[in-house]
């Protein structure tokens, strides 16, 4: 296979678990005291592309709980942050596929030509 194949493969792979992670905060958006995670894009060996997991400790909004009668702290996510993230997330995703695509009608041609 080809290296730059592999690296579409691994970007692919990558952009999944940023969607992955996305997706966790999103649903956890109103989890009182959740920390959001964050997936950062690094490179790695021969350009491949690898998502690096972290959690967010910023604190929430605290708020007064009078049926419990205590403080707590809302979840630290901003939903328009991670809505906002998912749409170029999903345009690389899907130009990575389109690379593959493509690999494949290539390959296809040069099999049906020597055959």
């Amino acid at each position: 296979m080809f290296p730059s194949i592999q690296n579409n493969i691994s970007a692919i792979s990558a952009f999944t678990i940023k969607m992955g992670v996305h997706g966790n905060n999103l649903a956890n958006a109103n989890t009182d005291g959740f920390k959001k995670n964050r997936a950062d894009l690094v490179e790695s060996s021969h350009g491949s592309v690898k998502a690096n997991i972290s959690r967010v400790n910023t604190p929430g909004t605290s708020y007064y709980d009078s049926g419990t009668q205590s403080m707590k702290e809302t979840s630290n996510v901003d939903i328009m942050e991670d809505l906002a993230k998912t749409r170029p997330n999903t345009i690389a995703y899907k130009a990575n596929l389109r690379v593959l695509s493509i690999y494949d009608e290539i390959m296809g041609s040069l099999l049906d030509i020597y055959g």
